[in-house]
């Protein structure tokens, strides 16, 4: 019998693979959104969160200043505001992080929660896509809030670095939903 945390490992891999495999709702099944206070949101299509692009409003706060490439979260915890899917659908997010891991931080963990519950939970060692499964998430009022948790956040200046007081753990680059 493997150990549990390799059992639990390859039974996330197996979610993961059939989740990939899932057909996604095409943008055309819904109107555009105006949600969350962002023009023209379409389900499966990528927003970008570098200097200059129009998203910066999904990111309600504990987000740093927009950067060339990404926007840095600031602090333990971070508010995104998305359209919220229909009722009792759940959602697919692709997020695309790159973590802040100095020396003696050998990864960031994200912790996921709508209005009422965790709803997931990840771990970002490197640069790249990372993809969620968002259950029936609870939204009022047609948006769906997300609060990102970051235990393990530090400062530049704490990790001796630089001079930098910004609390890092994730640096968001893009943000893609999906209807499941």
């Amino acid at each position: 019998m493997p150990p549990p945390i390799a059992a639990a490992d390859e039974m996330m891999g197996q979610i993961r693979r059939e989740i990939l495999q899932a057909p996604f709702a095409s943008n055309d099944e819904l109107p555009s959104s105006s949600g969350a206070g962002c023009p023209s949101w379409h389900w499966g299509t990528p927003v970008h969160f570098r200097k200059g692009d129009r998203w910066g409003r999904l990111l309600v706060s504990g987000w740093s200043y927009p950067e060339a490439e990404l926007t840095w979260s600031d602090g333990p915890q971070a508010i995104i505001e998305i359209e919220a899917p229909p009722a009792r659908r759940d959602l697919l997010l692709r997020l695309s992080l790159s973590p802040f891991c100095p020396p003696g931080v050998a990864e960031q963990t994200i912790r996921i929660s709508d209005q009422h519950r965790l709803i997931a939970l990840g771990v970002v060692p490197e640069p790249g896509e990372h993809t969620y499964l968002i259950p029936g998430a609870s939204a009022a009022n047609g948006v769906l809030r997300l609060s990102l948790k970051f235990p393990a956040a530090i400062s530049p200046y704490q990790a001796g670095l630089s001079d930098d007081h910004r609390i890092l753990a994730i640096g968001l680059k893009t943000l893609t939903g999906y209807l499941l």
